[in-house]
């Protein structure tokens, strides 16, 4: 499809980009001491015009104070230059909550996914599409980690699922439909063996699989998915008001949502497992 196509196509330069950019700044030995990730739309592949950066930075245990405040330096300032916005949520790597040696990550993915906190929820979802972009990506695999702690204990999926729905039957002012979207797939994550392999289109194909939507239904939302996401290119927006759905739209796409939510939650009813 046009659009798919160009969406990914974006996506791979921008990723092409920040990696030549890293390569300018930072040495092959610098390289082995960290491991970059990065997650949201970037990550999926399904960046629009106007994307912003959601990250996450893990440095080798013991790697000293000055070498990890220079690589955050080297790091920020090639966001800066090739003018990627950080997260407006704060759910960039130069925040405290989101860089620490890999000691630090498993003892704080121990406290998301075991705390009944919403936030923590949240975090937890974000990184269902983590991909490792830059530096050595053998150092922490946080999908691996995360799936791990996720099988110790299910009381945040609980609060997932609760956020998502509330998310899902809520009216928002911009990327409602979107975020709609998002929802939707949101639900089954958890019980992907591939954890940190998300994107929309396949997101929306394994709910066909299973019988939760049929075949044009996927396709509505993806095709959907897409032309919102085109209209966040400036040659695209000509005004607020495209971003919107009409009525109709708006409650297809949420009956949709509720048809999979039930289908999960009463999963997670019966099972009290993630995976």
């Amino acid at each position: 499809m046009k659009l798919s196509s160009t969406i990914k196509e974006h996506s791979f330069h921008a990723l092409k980009n920040i990696n030549t950019k890293l390569d300018s700044k930072i040495s092959s030995e610098q390289a082995e001491n960290f491991v970059l990730y990065l997650f949201g739309s970037l990550a999926r592949e399904e960046a629009s015009y106007s994307f912003d950066q959601d990250s996450l930075l893990i440095f080798k245990d013991g790697l000293p104070l000055k070498e990890k405040i220079l690589i955050l330096k080297l790091i920020k300032e090639t966001f800066e230059e090739l003018g990627i916005k950080d997260c407006p949520e704060k759910m960039t790597f130069f925040y405290d909550d989101w860089n620490g040696e890999v000691s630090h990550w498993k003892l704080r993915l121990i406290l998301w996914t075991h705390t009944p906190s919403a936030k923590y929820a949240i975090n937890i979802a974000s990184l269902s599409s983590a991909k490792a972009i830059y530096g050595n990506k053998h150092l922490f695999e946080l999908s691996e980690e995360i799936k791990k702690q996720l099988n110790k204990n299910s009381l945040n999926l609980y609060v997932l699922f609760f956020i998502n729905f509330f998310n899902l039957l809520s009216i928002t002012k911009k990327h409602g439909a979107m975020r709609r979207i998002k929802d939707i797939t949101d639900f089954h994550f958890l019980y992907k063996k591939n954890f940190c392999s998300r994107k929309t289109s396949k997101d929306l194909e394994l709910l066909t699989q299973i019988g939760l939507l049929k075949p044009r239904q996927a396709q509505y939302l993806f095709d959907l998915f897409n032309r919102l996401t085109m209209m966040t290119y400036p040659k695209n927006l000509q005004s607020e008001k495209q971003i919107f759905l009409s009525f109709k739209d708006n409650i297809a796409i949420r009956l949709l949502g509720v048809k999979v939510y039930f289908h999960y939650f009463s999963k997670l009813l019966r099972t009290k497992t993630y995976l």
